[in-house]
Order: structure tokens, then sequence, then C-alpha cells
């Protein structure tokens, strides 16, 4: 059904989802990164000049993992692995 390119792409990409799933604050830092050159391309101001609001309270520290990405990045590992068998 898929080639051995598709395998190693889908085992990839389903590691690469567990490992920022469980890594604590990883995906937080993430979406960060992403907001921020999102914003930098969007305002064309640099981040430290436009004030920054956090939808979490302040002084608490948010590292929490995310199950629902680990378990859709172990999800395409299994389904990599099992159409690369059915073939």
């Amino acid at each position: 059904m898929i080639n051995a390119g598709q395998l190693v792409n889908g085992l990839w990409v389903g590691t690469v989802l567990i490992a920022i799933a469980l890594i604590p604050g990883l995906f937080d830092r993430f979406t960060r990164a992403v907001s921020d050159v999102g914003n930098a391309f969007l305002f064309r101001t640099p981040s430290p000049a436009r004030p920054r609001f956090s939808l979490r309270p302040p002084g608490r520290i948010h590292a929490m993992t995310v199950p629902w990405l680990a378990a859709l990045g172990m999800a395409i590992v299994l389904f990599s692995a099992y159409a690369y068998i059915a073939q």
C-alpha cells in the first residue's frame, strides 16, 4: 500500500508529535514561537516592542503534557507500519 519512503515519513512525523507531546513545556514553547513568527510578519514590529497578553494567570508555571497529541503520533506510527506491512 505504501512504499518505504512513506513509511519513514510516517515514523518521523509520529515520533516528532510524540516528543512534542511528552516533553513538558515543549508544546507551549513551540506554539509561542509560531505565534511570534506570525505576528512578526503581520505587524512588522519586533516581538519585545509589543505588549504580550497571556491567557494563563501570571506566576503559574504551565508545563503540561498534551496526551491527545501523543495519541495522534502513536496512531500515525501504527497506521504507517500497518499500511507498509499490508502490501
